[in-house]
């Protein structure tokens, strides 16, 4: 009821547009709404789905490589270790240190486990990959330090881990 300039008026709405009947139902356009919000939110769900696992794949990638280089490192540092050669403490020249004697002797033992340049290949996931390792032996004073780089990479040139490490022979600390 209102009240207009002393009069009283009634007004009469229906309420039937504003609450929903057990026999309504959804409308067309309800309803097409309710499935593009489920299809978004099945495509959205399928993509991180599709990026978790590869996501997945490439971490597992990184640390079988990562073990890998571990495992040639550890070969390394164990020959480093064992090698012993007096003769080298006062070297003037990066020829005739520690570093690059260890380098020539583990080489001519065993050129699997040699601290020198050397490529493999190994096959993780069913996908073919190199490691790569370089020695070089440092060309400043002591001449000691042997700098060792590995890196991984695909078969298609993708880097997939890399690692810096220098390895000093216990011979050269047997110096004084």
């Amino acid at each position: 009821t209102l009240l207009f300039k002393g009069q009283m008026m009634s007004m009469d709405i229906d309420y039937k547009l504003f609450k929903p009947d057990a026999e309504r139902g959804f409308s067309m356009i309800e309803a097409v709404v309710a499935m593009m919000l489920v299809t978004i939110f099945i495509n959205i769900s399928l993509q991180l789905l599709l990026a978790a696992t590869a996501v997945r794949v490439i971490a597992r990638e990184k640390a079988e490589a990562t073990t890998w280089i571990e495992a040639d490192l550890e070969t390394v540092k164990f020959r480093a270790s064992q090698y012993s050669d007096s003769s080298k403490c006062n070297a003037i020249v990066s020829n005739a240190g520690y570093a690059q004697g260890f380098r020539d002797a583990i080489s001519a033992t065993n050129g699997l486990d040699a601290p020198t340049d050397l490529t493999l290949n190994k096959t993780i996931n069913a996908n073919n990959f190199i490691l790569t390792r370089t020695a070089n032996p440092r060309t400043i004073p002591p001449y000691d330090v042997l700098e060792i780089r590995y890196r991984v990479t695909s078969a298609s040139g993708l880097k997939i881990a890399t690692l810096y490490t220098e390895v000093i022979p216990n011979a050269a600390l047997n110096c004084s």
